[in-house]
């Protein structure tokens, strides 16, 4: 157990409706008693404005619902100099398919950075200015049961897809093909798995047709019409080798 006195910024667990929130958050404070919470904060700017709206200090870490905090990581350790100018990204690892970037992962936040933002574009911790950190702090542990496992896949692979970073050099797009191709083929073994390699093919098939459509691609950031876009691919069929899984305290 940490004192507050040994953690130089304050710690905000941030959740939205996540299976797993409450078994993280009571992780978090065991070790760190001390971390404050924000939930069911719609919309992702408006709820880590709420975050810095209850930081006590300078900087502050948010850490996701679905974010497991390794043994190994220490909030305490910043071993960087910081800049007001940019947000920090930790890198996670994903509990399907054991990719590790900064999908899902630790952020440390100066109070002030989101005061004038009013408008991110698809991604906030893409398009703001941001520096990512190697350093694997957390697990994502998504894949609680089928939606969510779904609605991982399918966002962050529309994003992939679509080309959210087109001003990026080609290295990156040799990426995002890399990404793309193991969030849709890896990791059929784990579970709630084929659920979320079904999410990501099909929001890379939404991202390759909505690419030049912003309002549509827009919507993968609203969680009501995330759940209304996974039971229309129940009803077309695109789930139906794995419908049969889908249990009625499953459904979303």
């Amino acid at each position: 157990m940490k004192n507050k006195r040994d953690v130089k910024f304050d710690i905000i667990f941030l959740s939205y409706d996540e299976p797993l929130a409450d078994e993280h958050w009571k992780r978090l404070k065991k070790r760190y008693p001390f971390a404050g919470r924000v939930h069911g904060v719609k919309g992702i700017l408006n709820a880590h404005k709420k975050c810095a709206e209850i930081a006590e200090t300078d900087y502050f870490f948010v850490v996701d619902g679905d974010a497991y905090i390794l043994d190994t990581f220490s909030f305490e350790n910043i071993p960087f100099k910081l800049s007001e100018d940019f947000f920090y990204m930790w890198s996670s690892r994903n509990a399907v398919n054991d990719l590790t970037y900064s999908n899902g992962g630790v952020k440390l936040l100066p109070k002030a950075f989101l005061d004038d933002i009013e408008d991110y574009g698809l991604d906030m911790f893409i398009t703001l200015p941001h520096k990512n950190i190697n350093e694997v702090a957390s697990l994502s542990r998504f894949n609680a049961n089928p939606f969510y496992s779904w609605r991982a896949g399918f966002r962050e692979c529309a994003q992939l897809a679509c080309n959210a970073c087109k001003h990026s050099k080609e290295i990156k797009r040799q990426l995002r093909i890399y990404l793309l191709n193991i969030w849709c083929n890896k990791g059929f073994d784990r579970e709630f798995g084929m659920w979320c390699i079904k999410g990501a093919r099909a929001g890379r098939r939404y991202g390759i047709e909505n690419r030049r459509n912003e309002n549509s691609i827009t919507m993968i950031n609203d969680f009501d019409w995330l759940r209304d876009r996974f039971y229309y691919e129940l009803e077309k069929g695109y789930l139906k080798d794995i419908a049969s899984e889908l249990k009625e305290d499953q459904k979303p």
